[in-house]
């Protein structure tokens, strides 16, 4: 797997809003991209995550993930073939209001 990306991102920067999505690390940052590209990613994006990340770490960051909404978590489940779906809730933004991201130190 490689770490970082070309130039030309294999996702839209618009899926992440809240940070400089040209600053990512697809090792260091995979739980952000990951879950973000699953919540609001297009078919293209989603292929990308399939193919890029092992299957047991799109499921483990898909388990851990809090800020899913319930469609994305219900399609997830059948998807991963979750048995048991831990309880979700969605995240709200920081009540410093700083952001909720890593990958740009401001969170």
């Amino acid at each position: 797997m490689q770490s970082t990306f070309s130039s030309k991102l294999p996702y839209r920067t618009s899926l992440f809003w809240d940070c400089d999505a040209t600053k990512l690390d697809a090792e260091k940052h995979k739980r952000y991209i990951i879950s973000r590209i699953l919540e609001h990613g297009r078919d293209d994006e989603v292929k990308w995550v399939w193919n890029f990340y092992d299957k047991n770490t799109i499921k483990e960051v898909f388990l851990k993930a809090r800020d899913m909404s319930g469609p994305s978590v219900a399609y997830w489940n059948l998807i991963l073939k979750i048995k048991k779906p831990p309880p979700r809730w969605r995240f709200k933004q920081a009540q410093n209001g700083s952001c909720l991201c890593t990958c740009c130190g401001h969170g």
